[in-house]
């Protein structure tokens, strides 16, 4: 007789899981197995697993992880990240069993970001609402830079904008040690992601080096990261901590910023806001005749859509740093 068991995954289990991402994820030599110390920082807060595990006569058939962003989980958004399942012939519903443990951890929503078309399909069959990012982009004005990355050099469409009014409200990079005190924002909007969590995420990253940014205009951080497509340098809108209406007002800044420090693109992925609120920002959504890269380690050059799937319908504002689509590879 074939028994299962679903639960959550402790310490103990940590190499096992591990093991099973080496032999059964989609891509080999994922980080996850080949990096402990990053799979311990970006799935073992508090020295446990972020994994739910199907055990089928005490032998791993299916994991689920996830992250939180608060310290307790029950008060947290759950965002998935790793969800592979063994076939059983014996469970045939592992998967289904693993997402219904997974809503009953939390009193909030369960998300994920970046999901391929197999798995979106999977989300939406199960009652989720599912969509796409919005990919906005900006080009430096040098032609050099706009040859490189549009495809249609006769295609070029530039939105201008008028930096004489923004001078005054310079962008200030902020030193991570001083992350911690520049959170203490009073904010209209719910933020999904507790002070705690914001600054573990990205002041405490063990591989990649991140941009803070604050305004002596209005309140809010902004965290960027830069990157490089061949001789070119370029910032990536990571995230927000602060209220959404200013966030647009964040992006116009950068990008004077960026002109002035050689920045050749700045790009976002994001949604909960309307379009039109970037319109005067510097940003244009992004379109066929223009590449703006997403990966980089190694370099695809081609433009990426990035999915979102919720159990919970509404407006959220999702950015690329939700989930894990901001790690290595």
């Amino acid at each position: 007789m074939s028994r299962l068991e679903i639960r959550l995954a402790t310490d103990l289990d940590t190499n096992r899981i591990r093991k099973f991402i080496k032999v059964y994820w989609t891509k080999k030599n994922h980080i996850f197995f080949r990096d402990k110390n990053f799979f311990n920082f970006e799935m073992c807060r508090y020295n446990k697993p972020g994994f739910i595990i199907a055990l089928e006569n005490s032998k791993l058939i299916g994991i689920l992880g996830f992250t939180y962003n608060r310290d307790i989980i029950k008060n947290s958004d759950l965002f998935l990240v790793m969800f592979r399942v063994r076939k059983s012939k014996k469970n045939p519903n592992v998967g289904i069993k693993l997402l219904e443990f997974a809503k009953k951890l939390t009193n909030k929503s369960i998300n994920t970001i970046g999901a391929d078309e197999k798995m979106l399909t999977y989300y939406k069959f199960l009652g989720f609402h599912v969509g796409y990012l919005n990919h906005y982009y900006w080009l430096n004005k040098n032609p050099v830079v706009r040859k490189y990355f549009y495809r249609k050099f006769s295609n070029i469409k530039t939105i201008q904008i008028n930096l004489n009014k923004i001078n005054n409200n310079q962008l200030i990079r902020i030193n991570k040690k001083n992350l911690k005190r520049n959170l203490n924002i009073d904010t209209k909007h719910k933020l999904l992601k507790s002070k705690k969590f914001f600054y573990y995420r990205y002041a405490v990253h063990p591989i990649y080096d991140y941009i803070f940014f604050k305004s002596s205009n209005f309140k809010g951080v902004g965290v960027v990261r830069t990157v490089k497509v061949g001789k070119f340098l370029g910032w990536k809108i990571i995230d927000w901590y602060g209220d959404l209406k200013n966030f647009p007002k964040f992006c116009k800044l950068l990008i004077e910023n960026g002109e002035k420090n050689y920045i050749s693109f700045i790009d976002l992925y994001c949604s909960g806001i309307s379009e039109d609120k970037f319109n005067n920002t510097g940003l244009q959504k992004i379109n066929e005749n223009v590449i703006i890269p997403n990966y980089f380690e190694p370099l695809v050059f081609k433009n990426i859509k990035i999915s979102f799937a919720s159990n919970k319908k509404g407006k959220k504002f999702y950015v690329r740093g939700d989930g894990d689509q901001d790690r290595p590879s």
